[in-house]
C-alpha cells in the first residue's frame, strides 16, 4: 500500500488518499479521469491525466500489463533527480515496486543495473510544448550561441530581388541566405556528433556543408564546422546538455521539437519530454 501523509493527500485531493487505501483503483481510466482528471493522451507503456486541481501538474501512470511503463516512471524520477534543469519536476510518486529485474540491463550483459526503479505512477510538473516554428524561436531567445555561430559562418549568398544581367548570385553583391530553422538544425545536429563522436560527419555538424559557401573547397569546409562545434561545445548550456547525452546514451535523433518543451513559469527552461525514447535504443531491451 502507497504511504501518504495527511498534508499530501489535503494537496493533491482525495484521490491519492484512496489511492494509498487500494491501489488498484489507478487500472480503471474511468476513476482516474472522475477523480483526478481528464485524459491528456497515451504511448506505448504509459498514460497522462491532467490534474482538475492542479492545472500546472501531470499524473503518468503505467500501462496495468506492461512493466516497462513502471520502469518509465522510475527513469524519469532518477533524471529529474540528476539533472533537475532539464526534466519536469518530480512532485510524488508510488512506491517502488519489487519487480523481476529484467527491463534493463548495464552494458555488460544480462545483470539489472543496481538503480533500476519501478513505480506504478508520479505527477510532475506540467511542460509548454512548443507549436511549429516555436522552438527555433526558443532557441534563438535562450542559446544565443546559435545567433554567434550563424554570424560566424560563410553562408551561401542568393539575391533576393529581380536578376541582375552580369551578376553572379554567389558574388559580394548579393546578401547571405541562412537556411530556415537553422538554430534548430544546428541543435541537432550537434547532438548527433555527440552520439557519432565525429563532429564533421555529414549527419553530424557537417550536414551544414550543403548551405555554406559553394566556392569553399572541401578542406575549408571541414575547417569550417570544426570552428562551429569548437565554439558549441564551449558554452555552458550545451556543455550541460551533452553531458546528459553521452552519461545516459541518449538516442539524439528522438531530441526534437515534438519531444521538447519549456516550463510554464518562465519560458527560459529546456525540457526533455518522453523520457522513455530518449534512453531506450533498439535492442536495449532484454529478451
Amino acid at each position: 500500500m502507497t504511504e501518504i501523509s495527511a498534508e499530501e493527500a489535503k494537496w493533491f485531493g482525495p484521490a491519492f488518499q484512496a489511492i494509498a487505501d487500494d491501489p488498484s483503483v489507478i487500472a480503471y481510466p474511468e476513476w482516474i479521469e472522475e477523480n483526478i482528471g481528464p485524459f491528456l493522451g497515451a504511448g506505448y507503456s504509459r498514460a497522462a491525466y491532467a490534474m482538475k486541481d492542479h492545472p500546472n501538474l501531470v499524473f503518468k501512470v503505467a500501462d496495468n500489463m506492461v512493466d516497462e511503463g513502471r520502469y518509465t516512471n522510475g527513469e524519469e524520477k532518477k533524471m529529474f533527480n540528476k539533472y533537475p534543469e532539464f526534466f519536469p519536476r518530480v512532485w510524488m510518486t508510488s512506491e517502488h515496486m519489487d519487480l523481476d529485474p529484467h527491463i534493463r540491463s548495464d552494458k555488460r550483459g544480462k545483470v539489472p543495473k543496481p538503480d533500476n526503479a519501478y513505480l506504478d505512477w508520479i505527477i510532475v510538473d506540467r511542460v509548454k510544448t512548443f507549436d511549429r516554428g516555436e522552438f527555433e524561436e526558443f532557441l534563438e531567445k535562450n542559446f544565443p550561441i546559435f545567433n554567434q555561430v550563424i554570424e560566424e559562418m560563410p553562408w551561401r549568398r542568393s539575391n533576393r530581388g529581380p536578376m541582375v544581367p552580369g551578376v553572379d548570385r554567389t558574388s559580394e553583391t548579393a546578401q547571405p541566405y541562412v537556411p530556415s530553422n537553422i538554430r534548430v538544425r544546428l541543435f541537432t545536429k550537434f547532438l548527433y556528433s555527440l552520439e557519432i563522436n565525429i563532429p564533421t560527419h555529414r549527419h553530424g555538424l557537417g550536414g551544414i556543408a550543403p548551405w555554406l559557401n559553394r566556392e569553399l573547397s572541401l578542406t575549408v569546409v571541414d575547417r569550417v564546422v570544426k570552428k562551429a562545434w569548437d565554439m558549441m561545445i564551449k558554452d555552458p548550456k550545451l556543455i550541460k546538455i551533452s553531458e546528459i547525452v553521452t552519461a545516459n546514451d541518449m538516442r539524439t535523433d528522438e531530441i526534437r521539437s515534438d519531444n521538447v518543451g519549456t516550463d510554464m513559469a518562465t519560458g527560459t527552461k529546456l525540457i526533455f519530454l518522453d523520457i522513455n525514447k530518449f534512453l531506450f535504443k533498439q535492442g536495449a531491451m532484454d529478451p
